[in-house]
């Protein structure tokens, strides 16, 4: 099956935004492949920053940090968790009145995912 099987019909794209909206969500997310990406992406994110905390470095988010140094790891995992879900969620809204624009935010979150984690794997092979 194709990422995207679920594509909705262009002309009911051009139909009243109201109604694709208010339209109960179907079973099937609208991009579940790039969903499973960015969650992957997310966790590993989750997962350097607790590596690159435990050789001594620093949260570089400052609201994650400002969470992390109140809540500690858990507090902020459920934050980050908490911003992925909100993303998805968006992205399902956004792409139900126009699937073109729900598709390039889900990228635009993927591609914003990979810069912490490719940085973290970065500050750790400097390290090594």
């Amino acid at each position: 099956m194709s990422q995207d099987a679920h594509q909705p019909d262009p002309a009911a794209e051009r139909s009243s935004p109201l109604g694709s909206l208010l339209r109960p969500l179907s079973i099937h997310p609208l991009y579940p492949n790039h969903y499973v990406w960015f969650v992957f992406l997310s966790a590993m994110d989750v997962f350097m920053t607790f590596i690159v905390l435990q050789f001594g470095g620093a949260e570089a988010n400052k609201l994650a940090d400002w969470i992390l140094q109140r809540f500690g790891l858990g507090g902020m995992t459920l934050f980050k968790f908490a911003m992925v879900t909100f993303v998805i969620c968006l992205c399902e809204i956004i792409g139900r009145l126009r699937y073109s624009s729900g598709r390039l935010l889900i990228w635009a979150g993927i591609i914003v995912t990979c810069f912490p984690v490719a940085l973290a794997f970065g500050l750790l092979f400097l390290h090594a």
